[in-house]
């Protein structure tokens, strides 16, 4: 699905781009799902892009600062967002996409792609759990935040 591919092989496909940055991008990729090929760039050596599922044919794609969800059915980008934070996970949970950075939390509505909050962390995300009440934040100075599930 991720391939791992060299600057100049990059610079000569003919794929369209998901994201880059041409002043900071040090790795190079492509991605391949079904018939459809895309390529993406980005910046940190010893970060892998968090690949996700959301419906069939529809994946979430997340690396340093960069997150998107694409369509492959009708190779379309459903949204692009450029994070203020670095990237820590992806996860789903009922009908929300959840995009874990650093110092933020954004959740998207997973049927229409709409962001329907955003909450800003005191520290650095260590850890997240859902359950059927609520969602339990750790982070890494120790403070615990509990934010609403629906």
């Amino acid at each position: 699905m991720i391939q791992i591919i060299s600057e100049e092989k990059y610079r000569k496909l003919q794929y369209p781009i998901l994201f880059n940055d041409e002043q900071t991008d040090r790795i190079f990729a492509t991605l391949s799902y079904k018939d459809t090929n895309y390529k993406f760039a980005w910046q940190s050596n010893n970060i892998t892009p968090c690949v996700i599922k959301i419906r069939e044919n529809i994946l979430a794609i997340g690396v340093d600062q960069n997150f998107i969800v694409v369509n492959f059915d009708f190779e379309k980008i459903l949204i692009k967002y450029r994070l203020d934070y670095f990237l820590y996970d992806i996860q789903m949970y009922n009908d929300f996409i959840y995009v874990l950075t650093e110092l933020e939390i954004l959740r998207i509505e997973k049927r229409t792609m709409e962001l329907v909050d955003k909450y800003d962390l005191p520290d650095i995300l260590e850890n997240i759990e859902f359950n059927d009440y609520q969602i339990i934040v750790k982070c890494m100075d120790g403070e615990v935040i509990n934010l609403p599930i629906n």
